[in-house]
This record gives C-alpha cells, sequence and structure tokens, in this order.
C-alpha cells in the first residue's frame, strides 16, 4: 500500500493508523500546491489527500474510508468497536428524545404536517428492524404508524419497492 499524504493534512489519521496497525505501507509526501499536478491528478482526480493505493482495492480516497480500510485490514488491534457496540446506545438516546418531542404533539412541529415529519418518518422505519426498535418508543412509533398510514407514503413505498419494515439488514 502506498499512503499520499500533504504534511499537517487530513491525512494525518490514516498515517497514525497504518503506523498503529503494524501494516507494511510507503509514505508518499505530496508538497503543498502539488496535488493539482497532473502526476497527482492520475493517482486521485479530486486533488486531495489522503490517497491509499492499494493492490487489492485500487486508490481509496477521503479519510474516513481510508481509515475503515485500515480498521478492516488490521484485524486485532480494534481499530472500530465490533458493529452495533456503541451505536444502539446513542440510538436509544436519539429515539428517547424523539419520543419525548412526541409526547405532547401529533406531528413534529406541532398540528400540522410538515416535511419534517415524512424525514423523521424513514428513521422510524429504519428503527423498526433495530434490536434498539422504535416500537419501543411509543410516540416515535405511534408517529412512524401514522405517516406509514398516509396514501402518499403508501404510493411512494410501493413505486420504490420497499415495504414499511423493509428486510432485516441491508437497504431498502
Amino acid at each position: 500500500m502506498k499512503l499520499f499524504y500533504l504534511p499537517g493534512s487530513c491525512a494525518l489519521g490514516p498515517h497514525i493508523a497504518l503506523e498503529y496497525s503494524g501494516l507494511t505501507y510507503e509514505a508518499a509526501r505530496v508538497e503543498r500546491g502539488k496535488q493539482t499536478d497532473p502526476a497527482y491528478l492520475a493517482i486521485n482526480p479530486l486533488g486531495r489527500v489522503p490517497a491509499l493505493v492499494t493492490a487489492t482495492h485500487g486508490t481509496i480516497t477521503e479519510a474516513p474510508v481510508v481509515l475503515s480500510y485500515i480498521a478492516d485490514l488490521a484485524t486485532g488491534r480494534g481499530l472500530l468497536p465490533a458493529i452495533g457496540t456503541t451505536a444502539a446506545a446513542q440510538l436509544a438516546n436519539d429515539f428517547a428524545y424523539i419520543d419525548r418531542h412526541l409526547s405532547n404533539r401529533r406531528w413534529v412541529a406541532g398540528d400540522h404536517l410538515t416535511a419534517a415529519d415524512f424525514h423523521l418518518f424513514v428513521f422510524g422505519r429504519w428503527g423498526l428492524r433495530l434490536t434498539t426498535s422504535t416500537r419501543n418508543f411509543p410516540c416515535f412509533h405511534r408517529h412512524t404508524l401514522q405517516i406509514a398510514s398516509l396514501s402518499a407514503t403508501q404510493s411512494a413505498i410501493a413505486q420504490e419497492g420497499v415495504t414499511l419494515e423493509g428486510p432485516a439488514a441491508g437497504a431498502g
């Protein structure tokens, strides 16, 4: 692997992760102002760092993606928490907050249905299939079902080919 970095940029995080991981890599310094040179644009057409050139996955760009890739390769180093171990607690807090907000109103903004209700529905729908389910938050769940009962929602869901509860995992 080869990490292209600009000193002190957001590429520093992936650089540290590579060092910490013990993975074999080469560091390639990109001088300030040279990110738009044709030679570097051939590596990353966006002209940004970091860029991680890999043998199996091509060039990976954008710091969070590069960090995730490194974490996946560095098994046993614990660079990312196990799936579901941190998000569940945060979701429960978020769902509880929404539930309290909806406890004395029908819709997000009070008595009138707004675009915010449609946006919240997406998360209420996703939450139906999570361990920390929106079903456990009665006001939030009520709101989700109210939006689901609208003919506009039923039409959009049918057009997208999804269901209220969606698949057990993945998109949709």
